[in-house]
């Protein structure tokens, strides 16, 4: 299993400070996430590979993108942007682009959206192919596109089908947002090899908060919400999944504000779940 955080757990935007690397290191993490709010400049990661830290993936921008506008210009803008994260995951050595499928969702729109989100995604498949890149589709919280596996299937399999044999396309199962929407399970039984990623992080599902923002969407540590985990990880081994962890913490919602504690508190999570199995 490859262990990796998101830099969403670091204060700040842009730079990240070698000490907090370092942490990560200490706690016994050996992969990260690149998000969209920072940058891995050529020093950053000279540093990075001399603490034994790879990055594992990149998360692509996803407040100034949508790949599923009916807009053609802002198609065209976010595909841009996604090339170009691409092209930084290749020069890092990323082995993944995480990518949101789009923002809210008209539900009288719902169809088209959707063909528009499948023909980028089919583009950008056709581009990553000559890079050895894979790209994740992310299922997003209810009310955005691609908050179910219906529609997340219907996107994947259009790309799949229409992209090449090549096709290095699957997606990135978020804990959180499925557990919002009450279908994590489901997306596990769907989509199974198909999983390439995973953002693991916990809240307490849908209380009845305005959805519009997210606001349930917490990213607390795992264990402190109310994902079942035990069913988690017994449907995990039921599909033989093998491919990454990314914990996808955010430090300002968790109780301790200690780098190096929260992830040696994810640590025993997950040791907790192994002597279960």
């Amino acid at each position: 299993m490859l262990l990796g955080i998101s830099t969403i757990i670091f204060e700040g935007y842009e730079n990240i400070e070698p000490s907090e690397l370092e942490s990560v290191k200490k706690a016994g993490f050996d992969y990260i996430e690149v998000s969209p709010y920072h940058e891995i400049t050529p020093k950053l990661k000279k540093f990075i590979d001399s603490i034994g830290i790879s990055v594992l993936s990149m998360h692509a921008d996803y407040l100034n993108t949508d790949a599923s506008s009916e807009d053609k210009k802002i198609r065209s803008k976010t595909l841009k942007i996604y090339k170009d994260t691409l092209n930084k995951a290749k020069e890092l050595g990323a082995k993944t682009v995480v990518i949101h499928p789009g923002t809210w969702l008209e539900y009288n729109r719902r169809k088209e959206r959707l063909r528009r989100c499948a023909e980028t995604f089919t583009e950008l498949a056709i581009f990553s192919n000559k890079y050895g890149v894979k790209i994740a589709i992310e299922n997003l919280p209810p009310g955005f596109i691609c908050d179910n596996a219906d529609d997340l299937h219907f996107v994947l399999e259009s790309v799949i089908n229409n992209s090449g044999k090549n096709c290095q396309a699957g997606i990135c199962l978020d804990t959180g947002h499925a557990n919002i929407g009450n279908n994590l399970f489901t997306y596990i039984k769907r989509f199974g090899s198909h999983i390439l990623s995973m953002h693991l992080h916990d809240n307490h599902g849908d209380t009845g908060k305005d959805k519009t923002f997210a606001e349930e969407d917490l990213h607390i540590l795992p264990g402190d919400g109310s994902v079942n985990w035990e069913t988690f990880f017994a449907e995990l081994d039921s599909i033989n999944y093998e491919n990454a962890f990314i914990f996808e913490l955010m430090r300002e919602n968790t109780k301790e504000k200690d780098i190096y504690k929260i992830l040696s508190g994810v640590k025993e999570f997950l040791k907790y779940h192994e002597d279960l199995s």
